[in-house]
């Protein structure tokens, strides 16, 4: 932090934090739903483009998809994040998110 109050945080520093703790969250949510399912049956993952290989390439845009299927509980599910790195929200594209 400075002396007038103002982060110190560049945007590209909030961006990243952002997606570490987007990341966690989902690490967090699959761990749970397969506790409470119970069954042992674990989530693949499948990453692309930053996250293939598990690398985490901070430079370009990349996803981490989970999927379950044969559960106790859960028969099949998905959880899928992706983080665009450098992207442009165009307008049309805005108007189709609610």
């Amino acid at each position: 932090n400075n002396n007038d109050g103002e982060s110190s945080f560049s945007p590209e520093d909030i961006f990243e934090q952002f997606a570490q703790f987007l990341i966690e969250h989902q690490t967090s949510m699959i761990a749970e739903i397969e506790q409470t399912d119970g069954s042992g049956v674990a989530f693949s993952k499948d990453g692309w483009g930053a996250f293939e290989n598990g690398n985490g390439d901070n430079s370009k845009s990349g996803g981490i998809t989970r999927v379950i299927q044969g559960g106790d509980v859960v028969e099949k599910g998905a959880c899928s994040l992706t983080v665009i790195r450098n992207g442009v929200l165009t307008a049309d594209r805005a108007a189709t998110i609610r």
